[in-house]
């Protein structure tokens, strides 16, 4: 008897606790975006809801390892309080914390999706957004493996071009994120989903490198993870889903014959398209 007692009390508790998720779950406006989604294709072209399911799932486990990268090592920053330490490597001279910036994107490795954590830390961290700019731009268009991959497949005067106009066009970001910092636009970049209950600062003990030592500090790393890992999961399936439909329902011979007329318009038309 006491023995079903106790199992029913931890079925219970479980039960809550899916309970509880559910809920969250349900109640999320981009989750129930993707159901819809999956429900109007469902009516509209039942044929394509399986290929489109399988190509969201395929997308998100490919970047996945890229997106796993980005969020422990923005959890890492944040556990450890060296986020100040970069805020104030950004935070100095603009001129120098822009290029400083474009130059650090240019080098790193991570991808347009997987550098998102890295940016709401350094806003979180009060990184004036000029170079926070200036990195996002440069970080996804080239890292140290495309520069390898391009320099076999295309040639090595291509990729340092790229690589040239990679730093320049952060550069450029950056320094017209700075011309408009003061309008209101850009005053609070970071929406309360992402600055809320993780954007308490870790710096009031300074710097500790083995965070894992400290319950607040471990404590500061799993929400990080668990917040930042569920906001970009769930906005990545919703984006890979459309992008299925895109493929799908856009034939690329409309892309070609658009960017293939050699007319003026070509360039500004590629980099939209892009």
């Amino acid at each position: 008897m006491e023995i079903s007692t106790k199992v029913l009390s931890k079925c219970s508790i479980i039960t809550g606790w899916l309970g509880r998720r559910f809920t969250l779950i349900s109640n999320d406006g981009v989750v129930r975006a993707l159901l819809m989604g999956f429900v109007i294709l469902a009516m509209l072209d039942f044929g394509q809801v399986t290929d489109s399911l399988r190509f969201t799932i395929a997308a998100f486990i490919e970047i996945l390892p890229f997106l796993l990268l980005a969020v422990i090592l923005a959890a890492v920053i944040k556990a450890t309080g060296s986020d100040q330490l970069i805020a104030g490597v950004f935070s100095g001279h603009s001129a120098r914390s822009i290029v400083l910036a474009s130059l650090a994107g240019t080098l790193s490795p991570f991808c347009s999706c997987g550098v998102v954590p890295l940016i709401a830390t350094l806003l979180r961290s009060r990184v004036p957004l000029a170079p926070v700019m200036a990195f996002w731009i440069a970080s996804p268009i080239m890292d140290p493996e495309m520069f390898v991959l391009t320099a076999a497949g295309i040639g090595p005067s291509f990729a340092l071009a790229k690589t040239l106009a990679t730093f320049l066009m952060g550069v450029i970001a950056g320094w017209t994120i700075y011309l408009f910092r003061h309008s209101n636009s850009f005053q609070q970049p970071l929406l309360a989903e992402v600055s809320g209950c993780c954007s308490a600062s870790s710096d009031d003990h300074g710097v500790v490198w083995v965070f894992w030592r400290k319950e607040d500090r471990r404590q500061l790393f799993v929400d990080e993870i668990r917040t930042t890992g569920w906001f970009l999961g769930k906005w990545l399936l919703l984006a890979f889903f459309l992008e299925s439909l895109m493929v799908v329902y856009v034939p690329a011979g409309w892309v070609a014959g658009a960017l293939g007329s050699g007319a003026w318009y070509e360039i500004p038309l590629a980099a939209l398209a892009g």
